[in-house]
């Protein structure tokens, strides 16, 4: 039987989203030497991005999939890398 989304609680489908500076101190915090930058986008969206190093791509991936409080553990979009250009 269907039953209607939680609206409050652990399991609400309403989550508390963590501005971009929050997540990156969270990152800064949980990778030692990570270089991480905030990206401007002056689109209409303004929805600006983090950028940072390749050699810590794959720690920062790992902490934002297993960081029970940032839960970005779904499926996300990413470029495609065809090779050296």
């Amino acid at each position: 039987m269907w039953q209607p989304p939680k609206l409050t609680g652990p399991d609400s489908v309403f989550q508390t989203v963590e501005t971009l500076e929050q997540i990156k101190a969270r990152i800064e915090a949980a990778v030692p030497g990570a270089r991480l930058e905030i990206v401007a986008n002056d689109s209409p969206s303004d929805q600006r991005s983090l950028l940072l190093d390749n050699g810590h791509a794959a720690e920062v991936a790992h902490f934002l999939r297993d960081s029970p409080e940032l839960r970005f553990d779904y499926s996300q979009t990413w470029p495609e890398w065809t090779g050296p250009t």
